[in-house]
């Protein structure tokens, strides 16, 4: 099977319409791009991704039920030519987080993804209250000094991160909405296998790469 109930047809169908008729398209779905998607179907996603974005906006997507993103790049992997956004979820199940919830705020003069907002409950301290209480954790605009929310401005955050342990360690934090207690997976090295790699390939082998180098360099 290589596209269940036709989904991959009716999304390229749909896509092809909008774009004759100039309109700009915002995604939104559950699995990401990228290695929870079972190889063959994530191929043809990423093609779809590549072929498609000159129309795409940022796209939103769960499922990890945490604070991450995965980039797409072009045919000849140069630059990224989209992203996808991974919001972070009430239910802190999976990996211990705080329970989190996201805003997204598009800009519908410029059509574009202004900026995004996470909201965050810290669960240590509402189980101790006995009262359930959000507070925001942070505005991507303010964050990552980002005029707006795109593919190249993600990739510019992913690049920080790389570079710098410091940087990495603070977008770790974000990955579990601030939370440290029982479980909490913020190490370094835990970070690198789990947030650079996945981040930055989407491509099944390429991320095997990715993690197989991160593996031989504690």
């Amino acid at each position: 099977m290589t596209d269940p109930a036709g989904q991959f047809e009716w999304l390229e169908q749909t896509l092809g319409l909008a774009e004759r008729s100039h309109e700009k398209v915002l995604l939104i779905g559950h699995v990401p791009p990228g290695h929870d998607l079972r190889e063959k179907f994530n191929e043809i996603f990423v093609r779809i991704f590549q072929r498609w974005s000159h129309i795409l906006l940022p796209s939103i997507f769960g499922h990890k039920h945490l604070d991450s993103f995965r980039l797409v790049f072009n045919e000849n992997d140069s630059a990224p030519c989209g992203v996808a956004l991974i919001g972070p979820s009430v239910a802190p199940s999976g990996s211990p987080h705080n329970p989190a919830y996201r805003v997204y705020r598009f800009d519908s003069d410029t059509v574009q993804l202004d900026t995004f907002e996470t909201y965050y409950c810290d669960i240590d301290k509402s189980n101790f209250l006995e009262r359930v209480e959000y507070s925001l954790e942070y505005s991507a605009k303010v964050e990552y000094h980002a005029p707006a929310i795109t593919a190249q401005s993600m990739y510019e955050v992913w690049l920080n991160a790389s570079r710098s342990d410091r940087d990495l360690l603070r977008y770790c934090r974000k990955y579990a909405s601030l939370y440290t207690g029982l479980g909490y997976e913020g190490t370094l090295a835990e970070c690198t296998a789990h947030q650079l790699c996945s981040m930055r390939y989407v491509d099944h082998k390429k991320l095997a790469s990715c993690l197989a180098i991160s593996d031989s360099h504690p």
